[in-house]
């Protein structure tokens, strides 16, 4: 079993071997790319081969649970980030629509990225751009608008989260409550981010919780954090991050 953790761990080795960018690097032999420095990590953790080596296709066939990105609290150590353009002109026609990897997403996902720390944000990713010939590391989400989780990785969070958890989305802003675990269920209600919930059970990313009105229903474990990690470092560190975001005018 391939945990987050030991992804990491092995991404974050592939950093420090100070690789410099090649197309179709994967860490070894002193080379990487984006997504060839989370491939190259699968690999060393005894992953076979990927049919493709493309962010493209790591983010359409490799990435469960892939979402827009609201806020950086959404995120968790392991999972991998990427950067997409709208626009699918410059998009392999593999990916259009009548094309053999059509999966009716014509978003461009150009670059890719793991996150290596929630708080303070952390993002490990190798590039050849910005006068960057090898891995750099981000601080801020900026264009990181899209996140997911890597397939065949088990991730603890899910399997910890009975119990007492807290809804984790952008300030302000709410996640839904569900009458079923599916995205295509009835809505019950929206549920503020911050608010204090009971986890009774996890599968298949969505837990079946009771808010503080006494609600029953579904939400996806992407929109909740256990209490136990809700530390206050942990609160501060965010609660500064967001501070720090309105000074940007952000």
């Amino acid at each position: 079993m391939i945990t987050a953790k030991a992804l990491l761990e092995q991404v974050l080795a592939i950093e420090a071997g100070r690789p410099v960018y090649r197309t179709g690097g994967t860490g070894e032999n002193g080379v990487c790319d984006c997504i060839g420095a989370v491939m190259g990590g699968m690999y060393r953790l005894g992953h076979a081969p990927y049919p493709l080596h493309s962010s493209n296709y790591f983010a359409r066939y490799q990435t469960r649970k892939l979402r827009r990105l609201q806020d950086a609290a959404q995120l968790m150590p392991g999972e991998v980030v990427y950067k997409a353009r709208e626009d699918s002109s410059g998009l392999n026609a593999r990916y259009l629509p009548g094309g053999t990897h059509d999966t009716g997403d014509t978003r461009d996902y150009y670059h890719a990225g793991m996150v290596a720390s929630v708080c303070p944000l952390v993002i490990v990713h190798c590039t050849s751009s910005g006068g960057i010939n090898g891995f750099a590391r981000d601080s801020r989400l900026g264009e990181w608008r899209w996140a997911g989780r890597v397939r065949d990785v088990f991730y603890e969070e899910e399997a910890t989260m009975n119990g007492q958890a807290i809804v984790t989305v952008s300030s302000g802003a709410t996640a839904n409550l569900r009458l079923r675990p599916s995205e295509h269920s009835r809505r019950l209600a929206r549920v503020p981010a911050g608010t204090q919930v009971t986890v009774e059970q996890v599968a298949d990313g969505w837990a079946a919780i009771v808010t503080p009105q006494g609600r029953q229903g579904y939400m996806m474990t992407q929109f909740l954090k256990p209490q136990s990690d809700e530390t206050l470092e942990t609160r501060l560190c965010a609660l500064e991050q967001r501070v720090s975001k309105l000074e940007r005018g952000e």
